[in-house]
């Protein structure tokens, strides 16, 4: 019989940035399997089902995931696809390499930060604030960017920061952050689309932005820019889904859900030339006056609209439509301008509503919060 799964509470802040560092070193120095969940989320804790045998017969680490309903599903990574993913992003870099961990660990996102560091034998930089101990402002964030920078040069090493587009978003606006991440030499960005605003100004600013794909499922990102990592493939079936296949694929769900070395990831979109483009998921059509419409492209030109930082969209109930996409965005931009841009990107006379924020509602993922979104939607007089 497989021993219990223990679990391990990840504190928020640098603190619980040391306690996933531990227990990396002890998975693959020992082969310790472990589960890390933030400290506290019982939804996590009961998703893992740490008293049921590993799924695979390596020594694993399960992580629980949410996307943005926030709907806990634990993942289980084997030792060697951790090692796999760790060594495409090392040989893509080309060079030893000092990270700057300001995700959280409880993510594959953040933790990659760790395991990287832990397997080159350096010491991530560790933004105090991560994982919920404190928001995130450039302020606040620009003395780690300078030390993430002054730490990779007194070792002679590259310098990496990996980012979500939420966090991009209250960067850009500060000359200082530009050129604070502008002097590193790679600035991963992940986890949603990033607007062609963001870009535009990241571009800008000279700053070797690194668009990354993939999940927990993956290990994290198996697609910069354009460049697959290691043995990763990617494959878009008949009904334009997309899947990845390769060795970095996670064993499966504690559900008891298998993925044998190729995941459907809910995406759908195109690939070709090794550009991915996405154009929605599966689990996020709604159906408004009788049409169905994508939240996900909703968003996507929501967030292409001249003066729109950042937004995302939900469905709302409505009595005449039946279901209405409500955009949250944070911009300079009215929303009644807002909307007619939008509608004119949409090219239709659906029905639409929008609410501007100062910032979007997240998880500690750095996802848009979407139970949130839609309860500020639902209660905002539109």
């Amino acid at each position: 019989m497989k021993p219990v799964l223990p679990i391990v509470e990840i504190l928020p802040g640098a603190a619980g940035v040391m306690q996933a560092l531990d227990c990396i070193h002890n998975l693959f120095e020992n082969e310790a399997s472990v589960a890390l969940v933030p400290a506290g989320n019982r939804a996590a804790i009961q998703a893992i089902q740490a008293d049921s045998p590993l799924l695979g017969e390596e020594a694993s680490l399960v992580l629980a995931t949410s996307g943005s309903s926030g709907e806990s599903k634990a993942v289980e990574i084997s030792l060697s696809a951790l090692a796999a993913s760790a060594e495409a992003a090392a040989i893509y870099c080309a060079a030893p390499t000092t990270w700057l961990t300001a995700l959280p660990v409880t993510g594959i996102g953040g933790l990659n930060t760790v395991i990287r560091s832990a397997l080159s034998g350096t010491e991530p930089v560790i933004w105090d604030g991560v994982g919920g101990m404190a928001a995130f402002e450039s302020a606040t964030f620009n003395p780690f960017l300078a030390a993430l920078r002054n730490s990779a040069d007194k070792q002679k090493m590259s310098a990496a920061v990996s980012l979500v587009p939420t966090q991009i978003a209250r960067l850009v606006d500060d000359p200082a952050a530009m050129r604070l991440l502008a002097a590193l030499d790679f600035v991963l960005v992940g986890g949603a689309g990033l607007s062609s605003t963001l870009r535009e100004k990241l571009q800008s600013a000279g700053v070797n932005l690194i668009m990354t794909y993939g999940a927990s499922e993956t290990c994290g990102g198996i697609l910069w820019n354009k460049t697959l990592l290691g043995d990763s493939q990617i494959e878009v079936d008949a009904q334009s889904q997309i899947w990845v296949t390769g060795s970095t694929i996670a064993t499966g769900y504690r559900d008891g859900t298998i993925f044998a070395g190729r995941w459907n990831s809910g995406d759908i979109g195109t690939f070709a030339n090794n550009e991915l483009r996405i154009t929605g998921r599966v689990d996020r059509v709604i159906k408004t006056n009788g049409n169905k419409l994508s939240l996900d492209q909703v968003t996507s030109l929501a967030q292409n609209v001249d003066g729109v930082n950042d937004a995302f969209a939900v469905g709302t109930a409505d009595a005449e439509a039946g279901q209405v996409a409500c955009v949250a965005y944070v911009g300079n931009i009215a929303a009644d301008d807002f909307i007619h841009q939008l509608k004119s990107k949409l090219e239709t006379n659906l029905p639409l509503k929008a609410v501007q924020l100062e910032s979007l509602p997240l998880l500690l993922n750095g996802k848009p919060d979407a139970a949130e979104i839609t309860r500020i939607c639902e209660t905002s007089q539109l």
